[in-house]
């Protein structure tokens, strides 16, 4: 059950990563804004970087 845990945490990460590529810097600008979890929003500050 942990493993899908870890999994499900990482998923918004990758997402964002993703739309970084195909939206530019819109998509992980706005995972920046309106996501709470603090491991999306580094990786969103890293796609955006």
């Amino acid at each position: 059950m942990q493993i899908s845990n870890m999994a499900k945490d990482n998923t918004l990460a990758v997402i964002t990563h993703l739309l970084g590529l195909i939206s530019g810097f819109i998509g992980p600008l706005i995972v920046l804004f309106i996501t709470a979890d603090e491991q999306a929003k580094a990786h969103s500050k890293q796609a955006l970087n």
